[in-house]
C-alpha cells in the first residue's frame, strides 16, 4: 500500500466529508438537545 503519495488529496476529501457529515449531523443533534 503505497499511500504516501496521494495522502494530502485523500486527507482533503476525508475533511470536506466530515464537513458535510457535520452540518448534516447538527441540527438534528440539536434538535434532540432540545427535545430532551
Amino acid at each position: 500500500m503505497c499511500l504516501h503519495v496521494p495522502n494530502k488529496i485523500v486527507l482533503a476529501k476525508i475533511s470536506l466529508q466530515l464537513k458535510q457529515t457535520i452540518v448534516i449531523l447538527s441540527p438534528s443533534l440539536y434538535l434532540l438537545k432540545v427535545s430532551n
